[in-house]
């Protein structure tokens, strides 16, 4: 089964994995400002503001990076050893967008520590089995 998207036929089954590693995305980020900060979310919110601004511009850049290097087409043949270096780079390019938009925009600024600690948290994410 097709959906059609932007003139685009793409297959429901890439459309569902890309809806849901992003929403991945945006919960690795919380996770990892957690993690990282030692606090729980409230009080990471008093202190810095909201987190939801910044994880989904963190899940957003991923995507688009993922989108970008190939790894939510249809037409994958890589090797497993392609798709490995595909997705080093994809989180290397995503992390580095969204570290530079958040160290851009002032109000978004979380520590560079979250943002590696969320790139590796992408990794993850991104080398669940096709």
């Amino acid at each position: 089964m097709r959906i059609r998207f932007l003139g685009q036929y793409l297959p429901v089954s890439i459309v569902v994995r890309a809806v849901l590693e992003t929403a991945l995305m945006y919960f690795v980020l919380i996770g990892a400002a957690m993690l990282r900060l030692h606090r729980d979310l409230a009080s990471i919110e008093r202190t810095l503001g909201p987190l939801w601004p910044r994880a989904l511009l963190f899940s957003l850049a991923m995507f688009a990076s993922f989108v970008a290097f190939g790894l939510h087409s249809g037409r994958q043949r890589a090797r497993s050893a392609g798709i490995f270096v595909r997705i080093v780079a994809a989180v290397a390019l995503g992390g580095a967008i969204s570290g530079l938009s958040l160290f851009l925009i002032p109000d978004l600024w979380i520590g560079r520590g979250v943002v590696a600690l969320a790139g590796l948290g992408a990794a993850v994410v991104a080398m669940a089995p096709r």
